[in-house]
Order: C-alpha cells, then structure tokens, then sequence
C-alpha cells in the first residue's frame, strides 16, 4: 500500500485503502480489455487489504465503488444496472 502523502482534498474523500483499490480495479481492466491479457490476476488477489476484506464480506472494495460512483455518476459496484452512461 503507497504511504504517499494525499492532497487535502483527496484524504477528505478517500482514503489511501479506498484509493488502492480503486487503482488496482483500474489496471485490471486496463490489462483485461485494452492490452487483451484475460489472465491479469483478479484485482483483489494481489492486495494486501484483501484479507480484511473478505472478513467483512468485500466491504471496502463495494463502498469504494459505490462513494465512486456517488461522486461521478457512474453505475459501477453491486448494482450497476445493464446500461451505458455514455
């Protein structure tokens, strides 16, 4: 996990975890669909909040997706519906 100091407005938005996972759902798709590499690892896989996670049944990873998609608008996380926002 970076321990890279945030921008104020970041930190007051998310959190370095929070953050992370966003990064490393961003890069599996990156690998998966634009450099066609079906075999990238899951984005959780890798992840060293990934035990915690699974303790409470892949909590961070939905409220990420879910403030993220607050924020911008964008379906995503475990109700995204089969529609385009584009």
């Amino acid at each position: 996990m970076p321990d890279k100091e945030q921008p104020a407005i970041t930190k007051r938005i998310f959190s370095s975890e929070e953050i992370f996972c966003i990064a490393r759902h961003m890069q599996r798709y990156a690998e998966v669909f634009i450099h066609d590499d079906p075999d990238f690892p899951d984005p959780c896989s890798l992840c060293p909040q990934s035990p915690e996670c699974v303790k409470t049944n892949w909590k961070l990873e939905w409220d990420t997706l879910l403030k993220l998609k607050d924020i911008t608008g964008v379906e995503m996380g475990p109700m995204k519906r089969k529609t385009s926002n584009y």
